[in-house]
């Protein structure tokens, strides 16, 4: 009975949302505002935080789905939103759009409330065992040695790229076929992804020494500012929030109630300066405070601005949604399940099949974008209108399930792991599955594995 008193009004809302008319923009937005609003409200009274991973992930979809909603309730014109949705699309177009986001969403928050319970996210006291912790030290000190030289290698070859033409020139070459890639190009992005698994990793079982925290932090601040440096907006910020929350369910927390006040400074000032300031790299490369505060202060509204970057994860939605099953068949699952064979490297050359059958490579090949794609317009490319919030149903669910696992895990190593895998998920937002099944098996599976073992062989010595 207290389950269906939780769930109760989530499912009336989503009945009223389904029977709604689909084709009003303006109503349709108003729409998703309202349930953005009611999920959240929902949730924080259920007693998630701020700094929550189910949280965290949940903001991210809210947002990044968002599309022309904001705008449109605010009154701007439909070229203000043209920055991000220019194609042959009609307020029709756009509102069964963010319609099936809205469905998706709602979907993604009951699948979630099925497996809540009001005790699930009470915190295990993070124990001390030398030898996991040792072991744990060991693999993060080596992570970070063998994708260090790799990431500076890539971080490299991205910063010349990023000084010829901007972030948009790294687009391109991001969109370069998988096949043409040389070997060393390969092995600089495979093996520079571990740099932050190290450091998360090193920190966590390394948080009594302050040698090995300090470390850890460093790599993690190379990251964040090499990515900044390039405009590499979520591949910094990511990495960033999960220190945080490491650092937070360590023993060292923070005032989680500040949490809302820096995504909104970060929202409305810096999201909005770095899409300009990464379209110039003069701008971005000349480290001054009056350049920088001269291009915002150029900005005629920048949570406009804001809105139209989040507003790129619509795009694929409105693009997927117009090819299938008009000129494409359904997929019906077939690219989640080609995602999972992704965790077999392509060792015989070509193209593997889980990138060719990837519904990115697919949209990048038709659309001239930037890399994304969206987990609303593949589930709507497998499932269709109807298949596809009954998808993120089970998707929250299984979010919600990986944030108590997190919540709960009593050695440290599993603390960092579940940290690594919610970076990975986080990646989804703009992404589809082959990134996060790659993500998670490469960047958290194996380095579990590896500590597991490192334990299990070690001798009774520490650090």
């Amino acid at each position: 009975m207290s389950k269906f008193i939780t769930i109760g009004p989530s499912l009336l809302l989503a009945c009223i949302v389904l029977y709604m008319p689909s084709n009003d923009l303006k109503l349709v937005s108003l729409a998703y505002v309202i349930t953005a609003i009611f999920i959240i409200i929902n949730w924080l009274r259920l007693k998630l935080h701020w700094l929550n991973l189910f949280f965290l992930f949940l903001l991210a979809l809210i947002l990044f789905s968002a599309g022309p909603s904001v705008n449109e309730l605010l009154g701007y014109p439909r070229h203000a939103n043209s920055f991000f949705l220019d194609g042959p699309f009609s307020h029709r177009e756009l509102a069964n759009a963010l319609h099936l986001s809205i469905a998706c969403i709602l979907g993604f928050h009951i699948g979630a409330l099925t497996v809540y319970s009001r005790n699930a996210f009470d915190a295990n006291e993070i124990t001390y065992e030398w030898r996991f912790d040792h072991a744990g030290r060991k693999v993060g000190l080596f992570l970070i040695a063998l994708s260090l030289p790799f990431f500076l290698f890539d971080l490299y070859k991205e910063i010349s790229l990023f000084g010829l033409g901007g972030r948009g020139l790294v687009y391109e070459q991001l969109r370069q076929d998988a096949a043409a890639r040389s070997l060393a190009d390969k092995a600089a992005i495979f093996f520079s992804g571990w740099l932050v698994p190290g450091a998360l990793l090193l920190f966590s079982c390394g948080s009594r020494n302050r040698i090995w925290t300090s470390v850890a932090s460093l790599s993690i601040l190379a990251v964040v500012v090499g990515n900044f440096a390039i405009g590499a907006r979520e591949a910094a910020f990511v990495p960033l929030v999960m220190f945080i929350w490491l650092r937070h369910r360590l023993g060292r927390p923070i005032n989680v109630k500040l949490i809302p006040v820096a995504l909104v400074l970060y929202f409305t000032i810096l999201h909005p300066l770095l899409s300009v300031l990464r379209q110039d790299p003069s701008l971005l490369w000349s480290f001054s405070l009056t350049v920088y505060a001269e291009v915002l202060a150029d900005l005629s509204n920048p949570l406009l601005q804001a809105m139209h970057e989040l507003g790129n994860s619509l795009r694929p939605v409105l693009y997927t949604i117009d090819r299938f099953p008009s000129e494409e068949n359904y997929r019906l699952g077939f690219t989640y399940l080609t995602a999972l064979t992704s965790v077999m490297p392509n060792i015989f050359g070509g193209v593997h099949i889980a990138a060719e059958n990837s519904l990115r490579y697919w949209f990048t090949s038709q659309v001239v974008v930037g890399g994304g794609y969206s987990p609303i317009a593949e589930a709507y490319a497998n499932f269709g209108s109807i298949g596809a919030p009954i998808v993120f149903g089970f998707f929250g669910a299984t979010a919600m399930k990986m944030a108590i696992l997190g919540q709960t895990v009593m050695r440290r190593y599993q603390l960092a792991i579940a940290a690594i895998a919610f970076s990975s998920v986080l990646i989804i937002v703009r992404g589809d599955s082959l990134q996060v099944v790659r993500a998670i098996t490469y960047y958290a599976v194996f380095p579990a594995l590896m500590v597991y073992l490192t334990a299990k062989m070690s001798k009774k010595w520490m650090w």
